[in-house]
């Protein structure tokens, strides 16, 4: 079901701006994956930002690959996180 949830929003270009998928983080925040597109990720990559406690933000982009989500930081950083923990948010 998780699978079909990031299928979804990772290839519905239609989905609804208040459709996403979340990650708590362990800077006391959460990781937000959006199916937003932007000319910063290309046309294969969606719009994501990471929030810490204290209010700081860092944007990137990612996609989903082989069972887990890729992500790339405009800061160069690449991580990849298990779904197991990421709960879709919004209108469903």
């Amino acid at each position: 079901m998780k699978k079909l949830l990031f299928a979804l929003l990772f290839v519905c270009g239609s989905a609804s701006a208040e459709q996403w998928l979340e990650l708590k983080n362990t800077e006391g925040g959460v990781i937000v994956f959006t199916s937003t597109e932007t000319k910063n990720c290309g046309s294969v990559l969606k719009w994501m930002y990471a929030t810490a406690k204290d209010g700081t933000a860092y944007y990137g982009c990612w996609t989903y690959l082989n069972g887990k989500v890729h992500a790339v930081y405009d800061s160069g950083e690449r991580r990849v996180y298990d779904t197991t923990y990421i709960e879709a948010k919004g209108d469903k």
